[in-house]
């Protein structure tokens, strides 16, 4: 890793660490709410930690997904369900190589804009729609045996 990149992803733990006192305080919330406490959401935003895989040019952190580990593992080590949301929320960059260039920088352009979710290509269609792009997946090729009351 080169020392730009070294940097960048150091000032990203930095971030981390300087909302470790929040994250905590509002761990049990979080848990009840089975979601970012509004609070730490917020404060993620204001410190750029979902734009992190953003390009530059987009006030994002220029990350690769390599680097943005190193920043998941550090909000992980303070409490693990606000690393996992963090690498979800800020992962949202990545989809980017699947729509339009146009559709993507319109998105992004909004500061607060997060995407979240998966594809699996082998199973997902997207499709156009009035408002956006949506998708659809087939459901797993191995069933799952469901269990017969009674």
């Amino acid at each position: 890793m080169s020392e730009i990149a070294a940097n960048r992803v150091a000032d990203y733990i930095d971030r981390v660490g300087r909302l470790a006192p929040l994250i905590r305080a509002h761990a049990a919330e979080s848990e009840a709410r089975a979601q970012l406490s509004p609070a730490v959401a917020e404060a993620f935003h204001e410190a750029g930690l979902f734009r992190m895989l953003l390009p530059s040019r987009m006030n994002g952190g220029d990350l690769t997904m390599p680097e943005s580990l190193r920043v998941f593992e550090a909000a992980a080590a303070v409490e693990g369900s606000v690393g996992w949301n963090l690498a979800i929320c800020a992962g949202g960059p990545i989809f980017g190589h699947f729509i339009a260039r146009h559709a993507f920088e319109e998105i992004f352009a909004d500061p607060r804009a997060v995407i979240a979710g998966s594809l699996n290509a082998a199973t997902t269609q997207a499709f156009p729609c009035e408002a956006a792009i949506a998708s659809r997946a087939r459901p797993p090729t191995r069933a799952v045996p469901r269990r017969r009351a009674g």
